[in-house]
């Protein structure tokens, strides 16, 4: 049935633990969604047959070691035509450990040009962002950077619009809405949110 589908998302981390975390995030949040389902590749070392095997299935996202899919890439086992989301979460760790090269040699493999939802989105996830190697790497892959700085000033960004809506607990009138939260089905991401 159907074209075979392609990876459309490539998260790298720089170490196998952190992969495996975020393969089983991927995996929990892909519980949820049927139609079609989402498929991950989990590319770390020694994981080689189950790797190649998801793969060669239907595979939406990679999460995986810089080295693992930098080779599994070099060995033509995966087809980055289609990749749309290039993570790289904890970029700093990247850096520290010279994977500069890498990270190019992995970019230049994926789609450029497009415009819209065919346009190649890069993100970065960094304890760092203000460090002059992240700016240079930005500087390199990134088209017209947007920054969201989590931690650095005290003050909120413009661009966040916070509304407070103050709640008396005694009041019964929001009673009806601890009822549509228990109904609301939960992404296992959030302990005791929603159904």
């Amino acid at each position: 049935g159907g074209p075979r589908r392609t990876p459309m998302g490539v998260i790298l981390e720089p170490s196998r633990d952190l992969a495996e975390q975020v393969a089983s995030c991927v995996a929990s949040y892909g519980k949820y969604l049927n139609a079609p389902r989402l498929r991950h590749a989990l590319l770390v070392g020694g994981g080689d047959r189950d790797a190649e095997r998801a793969l060669r299935e239907d595979c939406d996202i990679i999460v995986g070691t810089i080295g693992k899919v930098k080779d599994c890439i070099e060995r033509r086992k995966v087809n980055l035509n289609q990749v749309r989301f290039f993570i790289l979460d904890e970029a700093d760790r990247f850096l520290e450990t010279d994977n500069l090269n890498d990270i190019l040699q992995i970019y230049s493999q994926l789609p450029s040009g497009g415009v819209g939802d065919k346009r190649l989105q890069v993100s970065f996830f960094s304890a760092t962002l203000h460090s002059p190697a992240i700016a240079d790497l930005s500087a390199k892959i990134c088209h017209q950077p947007t920054w969201v700085d989590l931690k650095g000033k005290d003050s909120v960004p413009d661009t966040v619009h916070h509304a407070v809506v103050r709640v008396d607990p005694g009041d019964a009138a929001w009673a009806w809405a601890a009822r549509e939260v228990a109904g609301v089905p939960t992404d296992e991401v959030h302990p005791g949110g929603g159904g």
